[in-house]
Formats: structure tokens, sequence, C-alpha cells
């Protein structure tokens, strides 16, 4: 049996640097999965690393969390620098190909920040949302790869259905998000936002 492991972060253009190393990278071991059984797990991480904090339902985020330089470029109040971070590992016999995958939603606390006017409970609601959004994505993400049939081209199918969820689906829905509720601003739609996720993370079993 061969290990082959394999850590790639995705994050937006990050993400595809990645494809192109990953790809030359499996080229070289010259791993074959072709008329093999490929079994994917999928599961979510809750533990923090040394760099980022990993989202945990039972952990909110705190002002002192965003430790960042401010962009003085940028008029927002504040910004959260979130994503979702997949992780595999790649066993292989002759017979099959065994893909074990971790999925964390996290937030890096250097690069988010907050202006001392938005040091406030409102200001830090907003940006809580938006890391729920982005744990629901990773949940999101995870459930369609448990559900997925992957086939000998499982590497593009699982980048694929990251770039769904991930790159174009919460993306979205990020932007919408702060449109809506105007970053925050208008209170009526912020918590009209904050019901919707609330019950969204209620119905979900993604978290231990």
């Amino acid at each position: 049996m061969r290990e082959v492991e394999i850590m790639c972060k995705f994050n937006n253009v990050l993400c595809f640097r990645f494809f192109i190393i990953l790809n030359l990278l499996f080229f070289s071991l010259n791993v074959s999965s072709k008329e093999k059984l490929i079994q994917v797990h999928a599961k979510i991480l809750v533990e923090p690393t040394k760099e980022w904090l990993v989202y945990h339902p039972e952990r909110p985020l705190s002002i002192s969390d965003f430790r960042g330089n401010v962009q003085k470029d940028i008029e927002a109040s504040a910004l959260i620098y979130s994503g979702v971070n997949m992780t595999y590992k790649v066993f292989e016999t002759k017979e099959k190909v065994s893909v074990f995958i971790e999925v964390s939603a996290y937030m890096d606390p250097n690069q988010s920040w907050m202006r001392k006017s938005g040091k406030n409970e409102n200001v830090l609601d907003h940006e809580q949302r938006h890391f729920d959004l982005t744990a629901l994505a990773a949940c999101q993400l995870v459930e369609r790869i448990k559900k997925a049939k992957f086939t000998e081209n499982w590497r593009k199918e699982l980048h694929q259905l990251y770039a769904e969820e991930i790159e174009s689906k919460l993306q979205r829905l990020q932007k919408r998000y702060d449109k809506d509720t105007f970053h925050g601003i208008n209170r009526k739609a912020q918590k009209s936002y904050n019901e919707f996720i609330e019950n969204q993370l209620e119905q979900s079993d993604c978290f231990p």
C-alpha cells in the first residue's frame, strides 16, 4: 500500500495555483486509479491551528480576533478574512483508491481587521455572520462530496465541487449578504439574515 498525502488550501486565486501544483505532483508520482474502486470519505474539522481560527459553533468571534492592519483603501468598518480549507490523503492499492478528505471553515486573525469606530457589537455581529455563512458552505461541500459518485477523474471532480460551492456559490452569497444588509448598517435586514443563518445552523448536523 502506498500513501500519498496532499494538503491543499483552496481560497480564491490561490486555489488555481494549487490546482496546477497538484496536477503536476500527481503526474510525477504516476498515481493511476483507472478501473479501480474509488472510495471518498469527507468530514468537518473544528480543531484550531497555529495560524487560523477554525470555526466551531460554540466558539463565537470576539473583537480581539481581528488583529490585522486596517486597509486604508477599504471604507468598511471591518473585514473578516475567512475561507474553506480542504486537505486530503490518498491510499492506493491494486484494487482501490481511498481518499480521506478533511474540510474546515477558518478565519485568519492576522488578516482580519477592525477600525476603532468598528469595534462594537453590531459590527462584530455582522462579521460573525460572514463566518457562519462560510461554515455552512463548508458543510454543504462535505455533504456534496459524500453523495457524489467519483470516477477515475476524482481529482478533477473534487476540484469542481469546491469551485461550485466555495468559489462560486459562497462568494455570491457573501456579496449579496453585504449588499442586502448594507454591511450591517441596515439592522432590519441584518436581523432577518441572523434568523435565517441561525435556523440553518440549528438544522445542520454537520458539527459535532
